[in-house]
């Protein structure tokens, strides 16, 4: 059996996976409001925009500070285009942002999952069953550990949220 990471959906569960894409364009997004955001990233090779509908792992009492998880691995496309070039748009709650998007050290990511786990504990063991070969085991902490150490964690953060980067 292929390994999660190892190629791209397809067919049904394609369509499955777009469908709340669907949702933001026909201005319903906040159906989904508070579990889910819009990301709107630039091809690496294409430049043109592309929309991905990512489920919130963490954010702020404002929304403006958004944390996801590439469950799909570093070869995720949308993770791909946003470490080439993080300069990013996203919407969530409602609420429109540009911003950056930014890969979270280990330990910020291990503490996003945790809190996560925390709110959604099925949710957590699903996606580390998804990404380990066997089922997963231990709490939510050793949990959160052992996804935050296979994948991608990135934080979306609105540009007046966003670090300074001037010296």
């Amino acid at each position: 059996m292929p390994g999660l990471f190892e190629k791209h959906p397809r067919g049904f569960t394609r369509a499955v996976l777009r469908a709340p894409t669907l949702l933001y364009r026909a201005r319903l997004g906040r159906v989904l409001a508070g579990r889910f955001v819009l990301l709107e990233h630039t091809g690496r090779r294409s430049g043109t925009v592309h929309q991905n509908v990512l489920e919130v792992v963490d954010h702020d009492d404002a929304f403006s500070r958004v944390v996801v998880c590439s469950g799909w691995g570093e070869r995720s496309d949308w993770y791909r285009n946003v470490v080439a070039d993080p300069n990013v748009s996203f919407e969530s709650n409602g609420i429109r942002y540009r911003g950056v998007a930014r890969r979270l050290a280990p330990t910020e990511a291990e503490v996003a999952l945790q809190r996560y786990g925390q709110r959604h504990p099925h949710a957590l063991a699903a996606l580390a069953r998804r990404m380990l070969d066997k089922a997963p085991t231990g709490d939510a902490e050793s949990l959160a550990m052992r996804v935050a150490a296979a994948l991608p964690v990135v934080e979306l953060i609105a540009n007046d949220e966003a670090p300074s980067t001037d010296s």
